[in-house]
């Protein structure tokens, strides 16, 4: 998971190979890890990753080698990215 990259996602973050090679049950436990790691994070703090997060976390279940190399980029992202601050815009004038 080493390098750097400036978005997290490529354009086929949504594509499955079915045909593509299954993770090892080691390999997959630590998929599976990094993936609930990255949704607890990216619903407090990364809100910028809650997409890539989402489809990772359907993968979960059977994941493959092509899904951990869309997990390595969210973590490359992510080191790219460590300096970036949340901004929370407050509306002090709700229209409900």
């Amino acid at each position: 998971m080493n390098g750097v990259t400036k978005t997290p996602a490529a354009d086929h973050l949504f594509n499955v190979n079915d045909g593509a090679i299954k993770l090892q049950r080691d390999k997959a436990n630590l998929f599976h890890l990094i993936v609930a790691k990255l949704s607890y994070i990216s619903k407090i703090t990364r809100q910028d990753i809650q997409t890539d997060v989402a489809f990772l976390c359907t993968r979960v279940k059977s994941s493959h080698k092509d899904d951990y190399k869309k997990l390595t980029r969210v973590i490359q992202y992510i080191r790219e990215t460590q300096d970036i601050t949340l901004t929370i815009e407050v509306d002090n004038n709700p229209h409900w």
